[in-house]
């Protein structure tokens, strides 16, 4: 299991902020949280699986939108409010 580093994390992060991980896409292992706006416009964040002691951490709004973190795996917690935080500054963003 790639991922395996981080689900502990991951899974207790989403909790707390009361999101859903997808575990699979198209029978690919990945990490991946979906949200939705008031206005219904969606926006996505993902992780890539630990490489080397890093963690990949992408947040978008499936067009011009995105955030790219390549951080250490012990900043994942961090990272994962920063992308947050871009995706709710967007939410607010919009017309």
């Amino acid at each position: 299991m790639a991922h395996g580093a981080i689900d502990g994390l991951l899974n207790d992060w989403a909790d707390a902020n009361r999101l859903q991980v997808s575990t699979d896409y198209r029978d690919e292992e990945v990490r991946s949280l979906d949200l939705v706006s008031r206005k219904g416009k969606r926006y996505q964040i993902w992780l890539d699986a630990p490489r080397n002691g890093r963690v990949g951490v992408h947040v978008w709004n499936y067009k011009e939108r995105r955030v790219d973190l390549d951080i250490a795996q012990t900043e994942l917690i961090a990272a994962l409010d920063t992308v947050l935080s871009a995706a709710h500054q967007w939410m607010r963003d919009e017309k």
